[in-house]
């Protein structure tokens, strides 16, 4: 109340001991329990409609330990692969969480799949870096599901 008389222009010395002012232990407590849930609701809000794509959400991995994997896809996000060994395996990697590999073992053929823009904007640029084999190739699905080769240039 007094808020909004300020915004108006309102002259103190007029209002000054005509509102009651909250003495009370318990309206003090109502009073703070309303506003600590408004603000709670306003950061829950804020957080809501302004998601944070550059960052992963959650840094939570699950531990796959001593697995063999053959001849299937293999998802990477949000795992910690270790003493694992892969053999012919799609790696998948949507890049909506980290990942990490100790000890592993990688045999036979190999492929990368994502379903993520950025993650076939980073493979390019690994690619050009020479941090990966240049004819390494990178399957994003299309509208269909089914994975098809990302060309090595970015088009529209």
């Amino acid at each position: 109340m007094l808020g909004i008389l300020a915004l108006l222009g309102m002259d103190w010395k007029l209002v000054q001991g005509r509102i009651p002012v909250i003495s009370h232990p318990r309206e003090l407590c109502v009073l703070a329990l309303i506003l600590g849930s408004l603000t709670m609701s306003g950061i829950g809000w804020y957080k809501l409609h302004h998601y944070d794509a550059l960052h992963f959400q959650s840094l939570k991995k699950e531990i796959v330990y001593g697995k063999t994997f053959r001849n299937e896809k293999v998802e990477l996000d949000g795992k910690s692969f270790q003493k694992c060994t892969f053999t012919n395996v799609t790696f998948v990697f949507h890049g909506l969480a980290p990942f990490d590999c100790e000890n592993c073992l990688i045999n036979g053929s190999r492929w990368v799949e994502s379903d993520s823009d950025s993650v076939a904007g980073a493979w390019l640029l690994m690619k050009y870096m020479d941090f990966v084999k240049p004819d390494a190739p990178l399957y994003k699905n299309d509208s269909g599901g089914n994975p098809a080769p990302v060309p090595d240039t970015p088009h529209d």
